[in-house]
């Protein structure tokens, strides 16, 4: 049986090197061609979640500050970002042209579950845990917001790991996306209503009172 598989890898590896001997400028096409669209690729990579991310598949999972980085990054390279506001629970403010982004970065992995209205939610995993209710947390920063800024378009959007599976039923208010696939729906969302540079420097002063206590990033 032995013989049998080396005899099996030492023939194809001859076949290999013939059909390179033989065809070699065809395989340096096919080769250079190969390299070509991996540089694209790579580079379409880095544009869109930043240098560190073509190392990323050898991670398990992504820490919570690496997701909250990757998700700044995206912002900021994706969109046109007057202002961006941290705080705490790993929420980013956003300002852009399309109004103003509330974003809950979720760093739970397993099945949550419970009542929107709970102020805890449960996450199973290997173990039971318990974290703030993020849709209440997204509902009183917009509450907030809309007591200064009338008439202002706000997204709530919660971005998960996809080893996250959210067992609540929840309102077309909030989106929920995967990591994968918030820089497609970002681009989605930055289509809707554009507001002027003079609307966006009103909402910028009034969001920087309403959020005086927290860093602002740019």
């Amino acid at each position: 049986m032995i013989t049998a598989v080396l005899t099996f890898i030492v023939t194809f590896i001859a076949i290999v090197f013939y059909t390179i001997y033989s065809f070699r400028w065809l395989s340096l096409f096919v080769l250079l061609l190969l390299f070509l669209i991996i540089y694209i690729k790579v580079r379409r990579e880095i544009k869109k979640y930043g240098p560190k991310s073509i190392f990323r598949a050898f991670h398990q999972y992504p820490t919570e500050n690496e997701q909250l980085k990757l998700v700044k990054n995206i912002l900021l390279s994706k969109t046109k970002v007057y202002s961006l506001f941290e705080m705490d629970s790993e929420i980013l403010v956003s300002i852009t042209n399309s109004g103003i982004y509330i974003i809950k970065v979720l760093g739970a992995i397993g099945k949550i579950s419970g009542d929107k209205k709970d102020s805890s939610l449960i996450v199973r995993n290997e173990k039971v845990e318990y974290i703030s209710n993020f849709f209440l947390e997204l509902d009183n920063i917009e509450i907030d917001i809309k007591k200064q800024i009338k008439n202002i378009n706000i997204k709530k959007v919660i971005v998960k790991k996809g080893t996250c599976l959210i067992e609540i039923p929840y309102s077309k208010a909030y989106l929920i996306v995967g990591m994968h696939n918030f820089y497609y729906e970002l681009e989605k969302l930055e289509k809707e209503k554009q507001y002027s540079l003079k609307k966006i420097t009103e909402i910028d002063l009034n969001l920087s009172h309403i959020l005086s206590n927290n860093v602002k990033l740019k």
